[in-house]
């Protein structure tokens, strides 16, 4: 798991209308000991969200971890928990018209292992409100926060595949490195002899990968008005990893 710091807040700009600034400051990625797994977060800043008096989001989850520990036992428990628990403290998304209150969108994922099979099996979920991508057939109210089981194991094994789950402020990063970045790899290695070691140096290279593109929103300019202006850094700031190993964590690191 790996995420960077930045929060994004709106605002009045000198020509009076409402803009964007971010700042840094939140740890995205815990982990959790007891299950030997992790949590990250994305939308929600606080909890509840977007209110004043409030908590931030990562002082309120590692306080709910912390204090329900008596009360899971595995990455289902712990999601089961949290949809009860945000439930009563995020209002619903969509209100009676069906307009959907962006300031309150958000969701965590747990990602670790589960038994299955007798062994430990990768497994993610998703716990959020608005629909489910991945889920598309399940009935659920989109206007509640839900726990979605979007990894299961059994998926994992079937196909052997690795999955990487986006979110927030995530478009930039995805086009980048899930398009161009695949050709670019491919003519390093070809042309120059040179290898990216993604799965030895996985942190290092997820880390650099969210460094590259706060470089690029950092210099980046909005041409979307009349105006140019600097786009908000709304990915920025120190960034933390975490690899998760079935007999443990490997590596848990904010710099």
């Amino acid at each position: 798991m790996a995420g960077d710091s930045a929060i994004t807040f709106p605002t009045v700009t000198p020509m009076n209308t409402w803009g964007e600034r971010a700042f840094f400051g939140l740890k995205k990625i815990l982990p959790i000991v007891k299950l030997q797994a992790g949590a990250s977060y994305w939308g929600w800043t606080k909890m509840p969200p977007h209110t004043d008096d409030a908590l931030w989001m990562d002082d309120w989850l590692g306080h709910f971890l912390q204090t329900n520990l008596s009360s899971y036992d595995t990455i289902h428990d712990l999601a089961l928990l949290l949809e009860k628990e945000l439930r009563n403290l995020v209002p619903r998304l969509f209100n009676e018209e069906g307009e959907e209150n962006l300031l309150i969108r958000g969701g965590i994922h747990l990602a670790g292992y589960t038994e299955y099979d007798d062994e430990k099996v990768p497994c993610f979920w998703h716990i959020h409100n608005g629909i489910s991508e991945s889920l598309p057939d399940k009935k659920l109210d989109p206007s509640l926060v839900n726990a979605n089981f979007d990894l299961l194991p059994e998926k994992v094994l079937k196909y052997n595949k690795s999955a990487v789950i986006n979110n927030g402020d995530y478009e930039a990063f995805t086009r980048f490195f899930r398009v161009y970045f695949q050709k670019y790899q491919k003519e390093l290695r070809d042309e120059m002899k040179m290898t990216i070691p993604m799965h030895i140096f996985r942190n290092e290279f997820w880390r650099a990968q969210i460094k590259f593109i706060a470089s690029l929103y950092s210099i980046a300019l909005d041409t979307s008005k009349i105006l140019v202006t600097r786009i908000p850094r709304s990915i920025g700031g120190e960034v933390t990893t975490l690899t998760i190993a079935p007999n443990g964590f490997l590596e848990y690191e904010t710099r």
